[in-house]
């Protein structure tokens, strides 16, 4: 059942979509360096920003209206040849670079004041349910809508008032970074299995699925010293 097509999905998942359709932020987090560095070397930090904003409101675009674009005929074969050959605007091209660009930023520029940051992610927020709630009554919100325009500000703010929190180093950080990471990879295996002996009951499959991704994470992180072939899951 081989075909030629099927080399280029291989190669197109390898950068865009990840080994599993929930692992996309892997290649996407990686890809995003990439283009981040290379803009920022050649063309300083404000090129940066604006062209990882450009690649940010394109995708936007995409990926938010895709129900419109697939219900114009002129548009739809365009879009579906988009569709078909990057699958999705949420990638390292269009999505991940504008937040690589704002951890730069912030590495550049001085700390906003902590109140000022708050106030400033509050507002960005509500702004940011606001949009979403637009867009479901509208009813262009999708399982894969994820690019919004005021996540942008909203993520901005929060960092900026995070990294004014002085919180002395813990051990307990490492092992939460750990399950943080563990929970990410491992839940859709969970998601499947209960989805699909209740496949209606999706907050009961929520809820069983973040139970039994924490105790395979915590069993993990407890055990990795003991058998040391869990070290590679991590």
């Amino acid at each position: 059942g081989f075909h030629i097509k099927y080399l280029f999905t291989y190669v197109r998942d390898f950068f865009l979509n990840g080994s599993y359709y929930h692992l996309w932020f892997l290649p996407a987090l990686m890809l995003a360096d990439v283009i981040v560095y290379c803009l920022y070397k050649k063309k300083g930090l404000n090129f940066t920003l604006l062209i990882t904003f450009i690649l940010y409101f394109v995708g936007y675009l995409i990926n938010v209206y895709t129900p419109i674009w697939e219900s114009i005929p002129g548009i739809s074969f365009f879009f579906g040849f988009f569709t078909k050959t990057l699958s999705t605007a949420r990638n390292g091209i269009f999505f991940g670079p504008m937040f690589i660009a704002i951890g730069l930023l912030l590495s550049r520029t001085r700390r906003l004041p902590k109140k000022v940051s708050l106030i400033g992610f509050l507002i960005s927020f509500v702004l940011f349910f606001a949009e979403v709630s637009i867009y479901r009554y509208f009813g262009i919100l999708r399982d894969l809508t994820s690019m919004y325009i005021c996540l942008v500000p909203a993520i901005y703010f929060l960092v900026n008032y995070l990294l004014k929190i002085n919180i002395p180093y813990r051990k307990m950080f490492t092992i939460l970074r750990h399950d943080s990471l563990m929970i990410y990879t491992s839940h859709i295996l969970f998601a499947k299995i209960f989805l699909a002996l209740m496949p209606h009951a999706h907050l009961v499959v929520y809820f069983l699925t973040l139970a039994c991704a924490q105790c395979l994470a915590g069993f993990v992180t407890r055990y990795q010293d003991q058998y040391p072939i869990l070290k590679k899951l991590l």
